[in-house]
């Protein structure tokens, strides 16, 4: 039972990050399509969909 419970946690963890490295991405996204495009949807779209990679892949593993 607690071990169940533990991998419940890890995975609302690894989720939790993804979501947040999405938001950061999304945001960056939105800056720079602004910033450099004048188009900011199309960037932000981009910007989560890479934040949200690098959240769930790249930094949500382990050593």
């Amino acid at each position: 039972m607690a071990k169940n419970s533990a991998s419940r946690v890890r995975i609302l963890s690894v989720r939790r990050r993804a979501a947040a490295y999405g938001l950061v991405g999304f945001a960056a996204g939105a800056l720079t399509g602004y910033l450099i495009f004048l188009r900011v949807l199309p960037a932000a779209i981009i910007g989560i969909g890479l934040g949200t990679i690098i959240g769930r892949w790249f930094v949500g593993r382990g050593a």
